[in-house]
């Protein structure tokens, strides 16, 4: 829970800081003189947003999966292939989202 918790206030002040210095250097007015609408200008910003928080918390996670999966080493490969088998429908799903994906 805490993890849940430090998420959402370091992604409220990264995406504060975002939208001050796209506001304060002129870039949200060049986006809107360019024929973009005020929503289009906002939700782009909250994708990004979403799209950066994600990364972050896997970049968060990723020391305590590196520690997982050198401990699975060690015990056996049939932890690895029960992971493996576990995680292949996440890896086609995202495979088929991706550009040119099936």
């Amino acid at each position: 829970m805490d993890f849940v918790v430090t998420m959402m206030y370091v992604q409220a002040i990264i995406a504060v800081s975002f939208l001050n210095g796209d506001h304060s250097s002129g870039g949200i007015k060049n986006k809107l003189i360019i024929g973009r609408t005020r929503g289009e200008v906002y939700i782009s910003h909250l994708l990004v947003q979403y799209l950066c928080g994600l990364i972050l918390a896997a970049l968060y996670l990723l020391p305590s999966l590196i520690l997982w999966a050198r401990r699975s080493f060690r015990q056996g490969s049939a932890v690895i292939r029960r992971c493996c088998c576990r995680l292949r429908p996440y890896i086609r799903f995202w495979a088929c989202l991706s550009p040119g994906g099936g």
